[in-house]
This record gives structure tokens, sequence and C-alpha cells, in this order.
């Protein structure tokens, strides 16, 4: 089967959300460890935050969806 570019299932790049900043001067804010995923039109992401006790929340992970 010949696969031509109008039936390759497209990408698109979304931007993991920004973490929030602790405000203390006494505190190293930490950063995301995920930067983008790419998924297919058909797809979202579900992003996996972790809070910190210093109340940074910082994305750590994420579910690729596949929607209906």
């Amino acid at each position: 089967m010949i696969v031509t570019h109008n039936q390759e299932k497209k990408k698109r790049i979304l931007t993991a959300p920004p973490s929030t900043l602790s405000l203390s001067t006494t505190t190293t804010n930490i950063p995301s460890t995920v930067i983008s995923v790419e998924v297919a039109e058909d797809e979202s992401v579900e992003w996996i935050w972790t809070i910190y006790p210093n109340g940074q929340t910082v994305v750590t992970g994420y579910n690729i969806i596949k929607n209906s």
C-alpha cells in the first residue's frame, strides 16, 4: 500500500504549561521536566503536575489521550 501525503496523519506540538514560581528567596525554583509533546490531530494531552512543599507546581509528566 502506498501512503500519499494527504493520507498521513498530521502531527502537532503542544507546549507544556509553565510552572508556577515560588516567591521565597530561600528556595530554588524547579524547572518543568516536560517541555513539549508531539501528538496526532486526533489526540490531546493531560498534563501531570507535581506540587512541592514550597507551593511551586511543575509539569512532571503527561498522558496522551485519543479523542473519539
